[in-house]
């Protein structure tokens, strides 16, 4: 009698542990079921954030090729001082500079800009390790009511990558390099359109 007695407890704990891993199983689930949308809408986020701020560095950049140009400067010299941050003590360099950097007296409200060009291309880069890290862990969700999100934001990401080149690495001539920053900021707009109704 008291054998049976001893399996009847043994049965009754076996059910009271299975019962608290189903209720972990099921708080873990809510807890991924929380938390996997908040990374998709903080990744949307700060891809968002980082896609202004390399079309605000591109726009920069247009801006001083464009001054470049109207005042006879080899733009090359001029962007090479700029994305070093080599802008001191270069008054001889024929580029409107002072022992300063970039004079405001030779390209006006812009210097500053130019001058201080290298912090903002170090926030660009640290930017991109951020939304790189960010685009991992969306990667490794899982499910279907995740499936739409996730392809709109990769698409979102493919179009950021492209801006964040143009405010990196200027390439090829003044109005290409106008036209292309045109062309990804109405692409930037739309691919936005598409995803901010999924995660808002």
């Amino acid at each position: 009698m008291k054998y049976y007695k001893l399996i009847g407890v043994i049965l009754l704990l076996l059910s009271l542990i299975a019962c608290g891993n189903t209720t972990d199983t099921k708080e873990e689930q809510k807890v991924e079921a929380e938390v996997e949308p908040q990374i998709i809408h903080d990744t949307y986020q700060e891809i968002t954030d980082a896609t202004k701020y390399s079309l605000e560095s591109s726009n920069i950049i247009l801006t001083v090729w464009d001054t470049a140009i109207s005042k006879g400067f080899d733009f090359d010299s001029v962007f090479k001082y700029m994305f070093s941050g080599d802008v001191k003590n270069h008054e001889w360099s024929g580029l409107g500079m002072d022992t300063d950097g970039f004079s405001s007296f030779s390209w006006g409200s812009i210097a500053t800009d130019m001058n201080n060009f290298k912090s903002r291309l170090d926030k660009l880069n640290e930017d991109k390790v951020k939304v790189d890290e960010m685009m991992q862990q969306i990667k490794d969700i899982d499910g279907e009511d995740y499936k739409e999100k996730i392809s709109k934001l990769t698409d979102y990401y493919s179009t950021y990558k492209k801006i964040y080149n143009t405010s990196t690495n200027p390439s090829g001539n003044k109005l290409n390099y106008s036209d292309n920053l045109i062309d990804l900021n109405n692409e930037f707009e739309e691919t936005k359109i598409k995803i901010e109704m999924l995660v808002e």
